[in-house]
């Protein structure tokens, strides 16, 4: 593993601790574009939607993970496809009270 993959991937660690804690903007500000190499933005696009539905944004968490599975095809990004599931459901249940 090089540097800029460690270094990634603590920057990913640290920004779903702050989901976790409550601080989804801080979280967000550390999943900025262009600072995760290419072969993070599956996890990224995950922990970005975590953070919109922490803020009550669960539409726009749907969307995110929607456009990232139309992108990369859903052979491609499991993970995210299990996410948008998730979210999906979420939505279902919420809207169905």
């Amino acid at each position: 593993m090089n540097a800029t993959a460690s270094t990634a991937e603590e920057t990913l660690a640290t920004a779903e601790l702050h989901i976790i804690l409550g601080q989804p903007l801080r979280g967000l500000s550390l999943l900025k574009e262009g600072e995760l190499p290419g072969e993070f933005l599956s996890p990224r696009r995950i922990l970005q939607a975590r953070a919109f539905r922490t803020m009550r944004l669960t539409e726009v968490a749907a969307q995110i993970l929607y456009h990232a599975v139309q992108n990369e095809g859903p052979n491609q990004d499991y993970d995210a496809c299990l996410e948008l599931a998730r979210m999906n459901s979420f939505l279902a249940y919420e809207t169905r009270d």
